[in-house]
């Protein structure tokens, strides 16, 4: 089972002029400073602001408010005021929000919190960043799939690791993508124990309000409560099929890209056809010096590269002899058997993910 896209994580921010400290004694805040050059008893010559008592305010301001099985991180300086959240663990530990209602649930949660610290517009802050996810059971251990998907790292893109997975991407580019065992997730990071370890998460990651609006079309909160589920469905899919699936042949076409192993491949085939002649043997030469998985990860399917041999030249006759030969030979292979074909695995990432 699949989930639609819901938000998982959810980065505020407004300007120095929009907001003004309530209470800066309250007791809900924490008082740090972070001057640099300064003692932690000194304080800078000037406060830069007070609060609506008139007390100066000279350092950062923190603050976290327990929600659900996560906190509403606060923090307000003379750059402005900063709100963090995940919504679906607001609502559950581990399982993504059903729809766009709990999310506006959790938003007038965080408006309740924020505007119990200070004054100003929740709902037209803005969306610094917005990370989307979409849950799915996997047939395999979600493990199994790491190796197919660091085959798919984006131009100009490293694999980084991720609790309980990978990531694309370094934590300043503006676009990360992140593929995680979420059982494993949530015992190294939550402390929960005993889930599945066939549940997998693909979280396409906003970072920067020119990344949110390009990627969603929205800049505050007040446009994202008017997204409904297809719309963050739609964001998501359209970001995992372009940093992710781009190579996949069903995607291609969409994003405008080449697939490019096929491309390679089909440029590789034409040096041994040119080196030893268009004959079923030089198609055997070509399969053992690139290897059966390779060969799977650039053409797709073993009767693909049978329609490319014909393609190029070769019988008919000739091409599906090669093309069942090599199919065969990989069959007896104990990890083929075990299914762990790089792209077999990516299509089922693909049609979990990206529909």
């Amino acid at each position: 089972m699949t989930t639609a896209a819901s938000v998982d994580k959810l980065e505020l921010h407004a300007a120095r002029d929009t907001f003004r400290v309530l209470d800066m004694g309250s007791g809900l805040w924490h008082r740090q400073h972070i001057v640099q050059g300064l003692t932690q008893d000194a304080k800078p010559v000037q406060a830069w602001a007070t609060d609506a008592k008139g007390t100066p305010i000279y350092g950062q301001l923190q603050a976290q408010v327990p929600m659900g099985s996560t906190v509403l991180a606060v923090s307000a300086n003379a750059y402005g005021i900063r709100a963090t959240v995940n919504p679906n663990k607001a609502v559950h530990p581990y399982l993504p929000l059903q729809d766009t209602g709990q999310l506006a649930e959790v938003v007038a949660e965080v408006q309740r919190a924020v505007n119990s610290l200070v004054s100003t517009d929740v709902l037209g802050m803005v969306t610094q960043r917005v990370d989307l996810c979409r849950q799915a059971t996997t047939t395999e251990p979600v493990w199994k799939y790491a190796d197919a998907m660091r085959t798919c790292k984006p131009p100009r893109k490293q694999v980084f690791p991720e609790p309980g997975g990978l990531r694309y991407g370094t934590a300043k580019q503006r676009v990360q993508t992140a593929f995680y065992d979420l059982g494993r997730r949530a015992a190294e990071v939550d402390g929960v124990d005993g889930l599945p370890d066939n549940i997998a998460r693909l979280e396409p990651r906003f970072n920067g309000v020119e990344a949110v609006s390009k990627n969603m079309g929205i800049g505050t909160v007040r446009q994202l409560l008017e997204l409904g589920s297809d719309d963050l469905t739609a964001a998501y899919v359209r970001s995992v099929n372009a940093e992710v699936f781009r190579l996949m042949p069903a995607t291609a076409a969409q994003v405008g890209q080449l697939v490019i192993p096929y491309a390679q491949a089909v440029q590789e085939l034409k040096v041994f056809i040119d080196a030893y002649g268009l004959r079923p043997s030089t198609a055997l030469r070509h399969q053992a010096a690139l290897g059966a998985d390779a060969l799977l990860h650039r053409f797709g399917s073993f009767d693909r590269y049978r329609s490319t041999l014909v393609e190029q030249g070769m019988e008919r006759t000739g091409a599906w002899r090669v093309a069942r030969r090599i199919e065969q030979d990989w069959k007896l292979m104990p990890t083929a058997k075990r299914k762990t074909s790089a792209s077999a695995y990516l299509r089922e990432l693909q049609a979990h993910f990206a529909a």
